[in-house]
């Protein structure tokens, strides 16, 4: 591997953590959708009890876990980057509007 691929890997990696925290942030501040991420935190907390408590009983019983904890996984990762394109846009849209309605007008 040289070395331009590395560095793309990495500034790629580096955006997608900001990307994550830039959501985490603006969940946070959001009182709504912080009620929400502490239900979904409970859900997959729960659901990783399940799958310990399932390794013990029984292994058919593991496997259908592990298959919902997946794609609870999936779920979380895809919410949080529709939520982190809102809120991109939301403020993109903002800074937008605020430029067309505070410009001014310059008469000759």
């Amino acid at each position: 591997m040289n070395i331009l691929s590395i560095s793309i890997g990495f500034v790629f990696f580096v955006a997608i953590i900001c990307f994550f925290i830039f959501t985490y942030l603006n969940i946070k501040k959001s009182e709504s959708l912080r009620k929400y991420a502490k239900i979904i935190g409970c859900i997959g907390i729960s659901i990783l009890g399940m799958l310990v408590l399932s390794g013990i009983v029984s292994k058919e019983a593991n496997l259908f876990i592990s298959i919902v904890f997946i794609n609870y996984i999936k779920a979380v990762y895809f919410t949080v980057i529709v939520v982190g394109m809102f809120f991109i846009f939301k403020k993109l849209f903002g800074k937008i509007k605020n430029l067309i309605t505070h410009r001014k007008i310059k008469t000759a």
